[in-house]
């Protein structure tokens, strides 16, 4: 059998394309460290290797006859998601469905993971849901993920007060018919379309959507009454421009995400956020909240996302998690007239990046400059006093000397 140096062995390592980590074998990095499997790795990056030569060397010299397990066929793969293996539509092209966002980590812990394995049980059982929840909790992100995941064709559209909706569906519009003369008839837009239609893939078969309603809550009254009809789908058919009954491809799943629980702003901080009437909200079939998500697994997100500021000093992880936590709680408390997502906590970063390459020699007190992007945001001065008085203490060198938060998120089963 052939003997390696330690050299050598270091040189074999494959790399994580994720965080960058190198191991001879990177599944169970994979699985402990990103929450994710070797398929949905390798769907993230296409041919990226996990498994060093040097280890396919050895094993080929250690059993040269091994009759190796024959792989699965395209038709039998499935992911694990939340403890459940679900089937991937393997022949649904990804342009068809929602793209995996950059990093993206399923949540593995604490009340969001919970919420998160609870829809996507919703999901893949069909169910119509309504999701909400403050903002950046990663609301439309987990449907990106699904779909991208799954291979399950989905269609975003994003509710805009100004918008005319109407196109979304069907419009009358006037031109030459067949005989040359001029007449009116009606173009379908994409949603009518991806609701009685469906994708069909390369074998002719139908596959139905996800239909994801973004800020669901912000639509004005008469939208409202069109969506209307986009949640009659939910009883198997929509209505048609001349009143008939269209069929709806069975499967196809009306997801909703909004800051609110249909009863408009509770917190004076998502004033657009409109009350949604009960005879909508009886349409959705089911409903879940959406919470910050645990520093376990942002943590590990916001690391993988902004190597050059760990590199630079490792104690910065710590620091920031600290002063989340701290701001979160004050927030969660009514200390603190504010909200800190997990968009905060990354623009947060990426404003110490750019002084750490704008400014190499002056970085005694980056994460104090760098936080002042969000805090000059925020609505009063008394606002803005608290928050720096609540992250001083951390990022001031004395994060790990100071305030005590206390991290209770568990793993949630089946992740």
């Amino acid at each position: 059998m052939s003997r390696f140096t330690p050299e050598e062995v270091e040189a074999a390592k494959v790399e994580c394309l994720i965080d960058g980590h190198k191991a001879l074998h990177l599944e169970a990095h994979l699985r402990d460290v990103h929450g994710m499997t070797v398929e949905q790795y390798q769907r993230m990056y296409p041919n990226a290797p996990v498994v060093s030569q040097l280890v396919l060397t050895i094993e080929s010299e250690l059993a040269p006859n091994i009759n190796r397990r024959k792989a699965k066929s395209a038709d039998e793969l499935v992911v694990s998601l939340a403890g459940l293996k679900l089937p991937v539509n393997h022949l649904v092209p990804a342009e068809a469905c929602l793209p995996l966002p950059p990093n993206y980590r399923l949540p593995r812990f604490g009340k969001l993971a919970q919420s998160i394995a609870m829809l996507i049980e919703y999901i893949a059982c069909n169910r119509s849901t309504w999701v909400s929840g403050p903002p950046g909790t990663g609301k439309d992100a987990v449907i990106h993920a699904i779909s991208a995941l799954l291979r399950k064709p989905a269609l975003m559209l994003t509710i805009d007060p100004s918008l005319d909706i109407d196109s979304w569906m069907f419009e009358k519009d006037f031109g030459p018919g067949e005989d040359g003369q001029a007449e009116t008839f009606y173009t379908y837009g994409k949603l009518f379309k991806a609701l009685t239609e469906g994708y069909t893939d390369a074998n002719g078969d139908v596959h139905p959507y996800i239909i994801l309603l973004s800020d669901f809550d912000r639509a004005t009254k008469a939208q409202v009454e069109k969506l209307r009809l986009i949640l009659d789908s939910i009883q198997g058919r929509v209505m048609g421009p001349n009143g008939d009954a269209v069929p709806v491809v069975s499967g196809t799943t009306i997801v909703a995400t909004a800051n609110s629980q249909g009863g408009g702003d509770e917190t004076g901080r998502c004033i657009s956020a409109r009350p949604v009437d009960s005879s909508i909200m009886n349409r959705f079939e089911r409903k879940v909240i959406f919470s910050p998500m645990s520093w376990k697994d942002e943590g590990e997100i916001v690391k993988s996302k902004f190597p050059a500021l760990f590199e630079h000093d490792a104690t910065t992880l710590d620091a920031i998690g600290y002063s989340t936590k701290a701001l979160r709680k004050a927030i969660e408390d009514g200390e603190l007239y504010a909200e800190f997502s997990h968009r905060d906590v990354c623009n947060w970063c990426s404003a110490a990046v750019d002084r750490l390459q704008l400014r190499p020699n002056k970085t005694s007190n980056l994460l104090s400059v760098a936080a002042q992007g969000w805090i000059q945001g925020l609505p009063d001065r008394e606002s803005r006093l608290e928050a720096a008085r609540i992250i001083d203490p951390f990022i001031k060198g004395g994060h790990m000397g100071g305030q005590h938060i206390e991290d209770e998120d568990e793993l949630v089963p089946g992740f």
